[in-house]
């Protein structure tokens, strides 16, 4: 394939906020920390977040210019050489561009050539745009993508754009109006990250940091050697070693020069990550609960960055609120919450959850003088059961059983608890009478009304009307202290009936309806 030496921008960013005036709620910044650019050529950075109207000026135009337009700023390379390019918005915060030109090209950095056939091939890392010239085709380009979400792509005249996105592999095919076709093969590595971003290890102790993502190869540094030092291991992972009371940065670089810092800060002694409980702290802990509710737990000593993990999730959940272990209870059972700091250290909660208690009915209707009982489920026979109106009825529990007595008509909850803690609920509602259940049979021109006695009825008052819309051709006959009455009626007699059953306290609602009808 065809090369072509390009002089190339290679830009490291550095963000700076400084606060002048009255305080502001955005600190500026921007889109891309990666860019490259032949001499002549231009990149464009797209700032974010700050107070415009935003400014940019270059510390050496000779070797690279700036214009802004609105949110834009936009850099064209003049020369080798470095230059410092700074913008700034109208609250004084600052972005400073660390511009470097050079005439070696980046890693597969190259002219696409629409004749020779062969790939080019560009790694790249997340936010890194490259800008590559297509030579030797007829112009009027398009382009087509194998995935989505990996790159970004544009052309513009006989120059191609290119915008890493995510990690990812990507396949850009390049026609022209002839017919001649270029490929562009994309390798977008991620940003690199280290975790924990702080860590506490003491004098003489060691630590570990993990390296994750990024496009490998990395090399690890500790800004002081004399408080920590680090070395890097297959699997990504960094032993520090604590050497002096102090604090130092961990700096991991990938391939790409992406870097990703930790601060770790050296004590003379750790102190031992505990709950706090009733009698003092402790590294271990019990906890009783009931399903369904949340149990909260404060730690002391932790280094931060906490890890939980539990040992039956069916059982119990945690996560951490701050220095506080949050426990939700899920079903019955036991489960052991391990929570582990940046440095190491563990605490263990074993949760012990209960079921419930569950009522055996919902509702309860009793009549006034009366009892009635229910029982409850998930209980250690340690049931309390109060009301919410004791002039209507009240309860106690005995033996696995609720007893409810019925003093006066009205409503009432029953509420059962356990330690305070689990709670059920049934609604009770009392009646002087309960209503008659009514029925009727018909033979001839004779129609027999029959009910079940009614427990504390003194009589029964019989009620009827042509229709339930016509509440003016109500009639009613007083039937006495009976619990039947037969009636002879005439072909064609159609009417709607109901009973009430009545003592000396009062009457019960009506019971059911029934039609009287005379063929």
């Amino acid at each position: 394939m065809k090369k072509t030496a390009m002089v190339l921008f290679l830009v490291a960013v550095v963000l700076s906020a400084a606060w002048v005036g009255a305080a502001s709620a955005f600190v500026l910044s921007v889109d891309i920390t990666s860019l490259s650019a032949g001499v002549g050529g231009s990149e464009t950075i797209t700032v974010n977040d700050g107070t415009a109207p935003y400014t940019a000026v270059s510390n050496d135009e000779s070797v690279a210019t700036v214009v802004v337009a609105a949110n834009v700023v936009t850099w064209t390379g003049v020369s080798e050489g470095t230059a410092s390019i700074t913008i700034d918005d109208s609250d004084g915060n600052s972005v400073i561009a660390a511009v470097t030109v050079s005439g070696a090209a980046p890693p597969g950095d190259t002219e696409l050539s629409m004749v020779d056939g062969d790939p080019l091939s560009l790694s790249m890392s997340e936010k890194e745009r490259r800008t590559v010239p297509v030579v030797d085709g007829s112009g009027f380009y398009n382009f087509t993508l194998s995935a989505e979400g990996v790159a970004e792509v544009e052309i513009s005249g006989n120059s191609l754009t290119v915008i890493a996105e995510s990690e990812g592999n990507v396949t850009v095919t390049v026609t022209d109006s002839a017919g001649n076709e270029g490929v562009v093969e994309i390798a977008v590595s991620s940003l690199v990250s280290i975790s924990p971003g702080s860590l506490t290890v003491a004098r003489g102790e060691t630590g570990t940091l993990t390296v994750a993502r990024g496009s490998g190869y990395y090399n690890v540094t500790s800004s002081d050697t004399g408080i920590a030092e680090a070395s890097l291991s297959a699997g990504g992972t960094v032993t520090v070693t604590a050497l002096e009371e102090g604090t130092a940065e961990i700096t991991v670089t990938d391939s790409l020069g992406n870097t990703a810092e930790s601060l770790v800060n050296v004590v003379e002694e750790l102190r031992i990550l505990s709950f706090i409980t009733d009698s003092g702290t402790a590294v271990s802990t019990s906890v009783t609960t009931f399903e369904g509710k949340e149990e909260t737990l404060t730690l002391r000593d932790g280094s931060g960055f906490y890890d939980v993990t539990t040992s039956d999730e069916n059982v119990a959940k945690g996560y951490m609120g701050g220095d506080d272990l949050v426990v939700t209870a899920v079903t019955a059972g036991t489960a052991e919450i391990t929570v582990t700091d940046s440095t190491g250290k563990t605490v263990v909660a074993v949760v012990t959850v209960k079921q419930v208690l569950v009522a055996s009915v919902e509702e309860l209707m009793l009549q006034a003088g009366t009892k009635g009982t229910f029982t409850v489920s998930n209980t250690n026979n340690l049931i309390k059961a109060s009301t919410s109106n004791s002039s209507v009825a009240r309860a106690l529990w005995s033996e696995g059983v609720v007893t409810v007595t019925a003093f006066s008509p009205g409503s009432a909850t029953i509420t059962v608890s356990e330690n305070d803690v689990s709670v059920d609920t049934v609604a009770v509602t009392v009646v002087n009478l309960f209503a008659p259940l009514l029925s009727v049979s018909v033979a001839g021109e004779s129609a027999t009304l029959s009910w079940p006695e009614v427990s504390g009825a003194t009589g029964y008052r019989l009620s009827a009307v042509t229709s339930l819309d016509a509440p003016e051709s109500l009639v009613t006959a007083d039937l006495g202290n009976v619990d039947s009455v037969t009636y002879e009626f005439f072909s064609g007699f159609d009417r709607i009936a109901a009973l009430q059953a009545y003592n000396d306290s009062g009457d019960s609602d009506y019971s059911n309806t029934v039609n009287i009808l005379i063929p």
